[in-house]
């Protein structure tokens, strides 16, 4: 900015030279000083906006590179949570095949139980009717040998009636 203020006071110095000087050849002179100082002007002019575009330019790269490491966490974080869910799932995928392998054992020993239960109904039958059966040939043998031991007291007294006659 100085030098800004210090080429356009020269510029103006100069100019006033060249109006009280008669003198061509100072004229001359004074107007190449001019264009050399315009174009000194010109070229600060350049630099003060280059140096103002790099400083917006560091500002717009400074806030890039935080947009940049905000983004970088976020991702990390999103691939640490991807993570923890996946490890998630794979523990709920082995508990599920536990309890599927547990629940085909539970009914693995159910049918096994089923069929147990049923031979033992069918035997139970089995041996209730044998059972029966061998109720009848016993209340038949009490029978029987009640009427047996009737008979033989009803010859015992016969016996003692005709011995004793």
């Amino acid at each position: 900015m100085r030098e800004k203020h210090e080429l356009e006071t020269k510029i103006i110095n100069l100019q006033e030279l060249a109006n009280r000087s008669a003198d061509e050849e100072q004229v001359a002179k004074l107007k190449k000083d001019l264009k050399r100082t315009k174009a000194l002007l010109k070229d600060a002019q350049l630099m003060i906006e280059k140096s103002r575009n790099e400083s917006s330019n560091k500002v717009v790269l400074r806030q890039l590179k935080n947009q940049l490491e905000d983004t970088e966490f976020a991702r990390m974080a999103a691939v640490k949570a991807k993570q923890n869910v996946e490890l998630e799932v794979a523990d709920l995928q082995q508990q599920l095949d536990d309890v599927m392998r547990n629940k085909n054992d539970l009914e693995d020993r159910m049918l096994k139980t089923s069929r147990e239960k049923a031979d033992l109904s069918s035997q139970l039958e089995d041996n209730e009717e044998e059972m029966s059966e061998v109720m009848k040939k016993y209340k038949a043998s009490v029978s029987q040998l009640s009427v047996d031991q009737i008979t033989i007291q009803q010859q015992v007294k016969k016996q003692t009636v005709r011995a004793i006659i």
